[in-house]
């Protein structure tokens, strides 16, 4: 199972990224492991206005309580998750298409083929 991530400014300039592999898990897994991956980075670079762009509605919904049936792999990384939300800061979860975020799917692609 493969993270990855960006952050960028306002003006859309790349700021940072990261991509690890993490062992078997599922994609929602993944990607609730990159959003919190990206908030901790965002909290210690001082940012507090910030918009995190994912391509998984599903950990949209269950961040926003949504739907309520929680995986049982998933629910601890899920409480930390709304832990980092819970902060004094304003924090705005939108749905993107995977097609749409062309970096963060580049280095998806990356990391599945083996490459660092």
């Amino acid at each position: 199972m493969g993270t990855s991530g960006v952050m960028r400014d306002p003006n859309g300039e790349w700021l940072w990224g990261f991509s690890g592999y993490h062992g078997p898990g599922s994609p929602l897994l993944a990607e609730l492991l990159a959003i919190k991956t990206c908030l901790n980075r965002a909290w210690e670079a001082n940012f507090r206005r910030i918009i995190c762009q994912t391509d998984s509605l599903e950990a949209i919904q269950l961040l926003g309580n949504i739907i309520g049936v929680v995986p049982t792999a998933v629910s601890c990384l899920l409480l930390e998750v709304k832990g980092l939300l819970s902060r004094h800061w304003d924090v705005k979860l939108l749905f993107v298409p995977r097609d749409a975020n062309m970096v963060t799917d580049y280095l998806a692609k990356l990391l599945n083929r083996g490459l660092p």
